[in-house]
């Protein structure tokens, strides 16, 4: 996690608290970081109790994950965008972010549906 946050200075990793109040149960788009295309599926699923879903265009996987100091590990069949099952959630100049925990490979901006 530590070359992440080299990768992102100033970025604040996503705690219990602030990952339920921000995460869990909502649906988001995706913006890879430095480009302009928004992705809209799959998505990806944080329920409350540990539940994961990852909505695909014609099926749903389940799974499940868990959080322990600000690492999210996934337990799916299904892969998600080329990322990793242990991912990192943050917050930087703003924006609610997501990597893989190692720093390596590909990051996501997270856009709220809701809003």
């Amino acid at each position: 996690m530590q070359s992440l946050l080299k990768r992102f200075p100033g970025a604040s990793v996503l705690g219990d608290v602030e990952f339920a109040a921000s995460v869990q149960g909502r649906l988001f788009s995706y913006r890879e970081d430095g480009g302009d295309l928004i992705i809209d599926r799959p998505k990806e699923v944080f329920r409350e109790g540990g539940r994961y879903e990852l909505h695909g265009l014609r099926a749903i996987s389940r799974g499940t994950y868990s959080l322990q100091g600000g690492v999210v590990t996934i337990e799916c069949p299904e892969e998600f965008l080329g990322l990793e099952k242990q991912r990192v959630f943050f917050r930087q100049e703003g924006r609610l972010v997501m990597s893989n925990a190692s720093g390596e490979g590909p990051v996501f901006e997270l856009i709220d549906q809701q809003q």
